[in-house]
């Protein structure tokens, strides 16, 4: 038996029938996009979620978490509204959107399922098409440093949903199914019709969404010089025009690329969260040393450091 079916054991007393494992991930570039039918270049970490499952003889669901052991949510499946059927990745995203309550969209799930080790994954959002694009700066004597600037993260307070909001609002203003649809040349002649946010966020979105498939083709000629370049821009993007980033961000973005990084970036939702470095392997603990010292004198909390390697994405690691 596994060690988180010893642990399950342990808890609850009785051995799990399934023990499934999902991934965390990290998106490369192409932030809040993915609810504009963007393209989006994340990959999965080797840190996971585990769920362990045991068959009742009843139709009542009971969930319970190792971190709230004193917390038991209990449902009968006959309450519980029908979902969409099939379509893993959008029954994933509903779960988020109307229990959770963040207008997310389809990115995180969607790299949690098809993640392939080595590689990160291309996802069209518009028709969930995917591509592996082959990830390996480790080879070229490079590194990717996650910093957890440890920050308060949250999407539900709002902040997601206007931006969101403002995007739709685009949309609807300018006769157009989504913001794929437009060409910066297009917005720019349009910036009459738009509130000065709704511009800033849909010339992030028309902007980030470029910087995805170029993103593609540096990677495919393994020029991380001209990936560092895209993050930068990408944060850049977020900070002034999308208006996500927060001071532990930027501190540790700009700690990094005055550290000798090639690129950096905050990532995820904004607000708080962490932030990547593209760097050379030789030079990790110059980095951390140097965001350290800023957060210090910032009198931010101190980060957290970690790197991962594009891992593998939801399976099934034991049955029985």
């Amino acid at each position: 038996m596994s060690d988180i079916g010893k642990k399950f054991v342990q808890a609850f007393g009785a051995a799990p029938d399934i023990i499934a494992a999902a991934p965390g991930r990290v998106n490369l570039i192409g932030e809040h996009i993915d609810y504009s039918d963007g393209f989006v270049l994340p990959f999965a970490i080797k840190d996971r979620t585990f769920a362990a499952i045991r068959v009742r003889n009843d139709r009542k669901v009971r969930i319970s978490s190792m971190q709230r052991r004193n917390k038991v949510v209990e449902q009968y499946l006959d309450a519980i509204k029908p979902g969409l059927k099939g379509e893993w990745e959008r029954l994933t995203q509903r779960a988020e959107n109307k229990y959770v309550g963040v207008p997310c969209g389809i990115m995180d799930q969607s790299v949690s399922l098809m993640a392939h080790s080595g590689s990160a994954l291309l996802l069209d959002c518009r028709d969930l098409s995917i591509r592996h694009i082959g990830f390996d700066v480790a080879s070229s004597g490079l590194e990717l440093l996650i910093i957890d600037t440890q920050a308060h993260h949250s999407l539900t307070d709002g902040g997601y949903a206007e931006r969101r909001a403002s995007c739709e609002s685009v949309v609807a203003k300018l006769g157009i199914t989504s913001l794929r649809e437009l060409s910066l040349n297009q917005l720019e002649s349009s910036h009459n019709l738009l509130t000065k946010n709704e511009f800033l966020r849909a010339k992030h979105a028309v902007t980030e969404m470029q910087r995805v498939m170029d993103a593609v083709i540096v990677l495919e000629n393994k020029d991380f010089a001209s990936l560092g370049l895209l993050l930068n821009q990408s944060h850049t993007s977020l900070r002034d025009d999308y208006n996500v980033s927060c001071p532990e961000l930027n501190c540790a973005v700009d700690a990094s690329i005055s550290a000798g990084a090639l690129g950096s970036r905050m990532v995820g939702g904004g607000f708080g969260g962490s932030a990547i470095a593209l760097i050379n392997a030789s030079h990790t603990k110059e980095t951390i040393t140097a965001v350290e010292k800023a957060f210090a004198d910032n009198r931010f909390k101190a980060p957290r450091f970690f790197t991962s390697l594009p891992s593998q994405g939801a399976e099934i690691i034991q049955r029985g």
